[in-house]
């Protein structure tokens, strides 16, 4: 799926792409990246960014990295460490696909501040409603 349609398929998703304003910055397996300008709304009563705004930016991209139109892949459990708060206030994600299995995968978002500081890392279990066919490439391990 390229950007446009992306974006276009995932406008769908009211809460994470109207209410919160996460931007589809690029589309694609471990190619996808999203971002979150961090808004007043985003904090809690601290003034810290609140957790579950970490959370939804982070499935949102593992949505992203994982959903076609035709695929669907939802999370069946997800781990979030909190690292450090953003110096910023520009969030961004990256995916990065540690195992693909017939039905189930694993998958890391990272997400960034705009100095480039890792602020929080989330690892998501995904579930494919539709088996993968033998001939699918696995994701891309180092």
């Amino acid at each position: 799926m390229n950007l446009q349609e992306a974006q276009a398929f995932f406008a769908q998703d009211h809460y994470a792409a109207q209410a919160t304003g996460i931007r589809i910055l690029s589309a694609g397996g471990e190619d996808t990246r999203c971002a979150l300008q961090v808004e007043e709304r985003h904090q809690n009563a601290h003034g810290f960014l609140m957790g579950g705004v970490y959370f939804t930016l982070a499935d949102y991209t593992f949505a992203v990295a994982t959903n076609t139109p035709e695929e669907n892949v939802m999370a069946i459990s997800a781990n979030i460490s909190f690292l450090q708060p953003p110096a910023d206030k520009e969030l961004t994600s990256s995916a990065r696909c540690l195992h693909q299995g017939g039905r189930t995968c694993v998958w890391i978002i990272s997400l960034w501040d705009g100095q480039g500081n890792q602020t929080a890392s989330v690892t998501f279990t995904g579930y494919r409603k539709k088996r993968l066919p033998k001939e699918e490439p696995p994701c891309k391990t180092e």
